[in-house]
């Protein structure tokens, strides 16, 4: 671990706490487990097997009730995981894009992740926006996050020895 906001979580006893750089504990070791700051003061904790977020004074801001949660990106969304399922929510604990998805990428810069659909005969990737749209419809084996020059990494089957680049603009619905 390290210090992120200024505090860092340890482990005291069987629970994990945050002390400051002084080596003050902070905020009281409550959690099964406790993640680092987010840039927006929000840290992921686990209690009784529930995920969710605190504030650097140690106060819930999303109580925990996700199977798992991820910490905030630079766009101010974590992915989290209810129900078997993942999606994304905003630093309040609004649900942005529903937790209906068996895989979810990061957003790219362009605003577009790649997102898993689970049918009879196997599973697809496309690609959402950030209200869980399929902007490029679930058709590919694999499927990566977009480079800064608009492209990303497909395979269009299993076992493609190459895996090809396509143009964002190629697969619009």
């Amino acid at each position: 671990s390290e210090f992120s906001n200024g505090l860092l979580s340890l482990k005291f006893g069987d629970k994990y706490g945050y002390i400051d750089t002084t080596g003050k504990m902070v905020i009281e070791a409550k959690f099964d487990r406790a993640g680092n700051f987010a840039d927006n003061g929000l840290a992921v904790v686990e209690v009784n097997g529930k995920e969710g977020y605190i504030n650097t004074k140690g106060d819930y801001v999303i109580p925990p009730q996700y199977q798992s949660a991820y910490a905030f990106g630079p766009d101010g969304l974590a992915k989290i995981k209810k129900y078997g399922y993942y999606g994304y929510i905003d630093e309040t604990g609004e649900i942005v894009v529903p937790a209906r998805f068996d895989k979810l990428e990061p957003f790219s810069e362009n605003g577009l992740a790649a997102a898993v659909c689970v049918h009879e005969s196997g599973y697809d990737y496309g690609y959402i926006d950030k209200t869980g749209k399929f902007v490029i419809k679930p058709q590919f084996y694999e499927a990566g996050v977009f480079a800064e020059n608009g492209l990303a990494k497909i395979s269009i089957q299993k076992g493609d020895e190459e895996n090809g680049y396509q143009d964002i603009y190629g697969y619009t619905d």
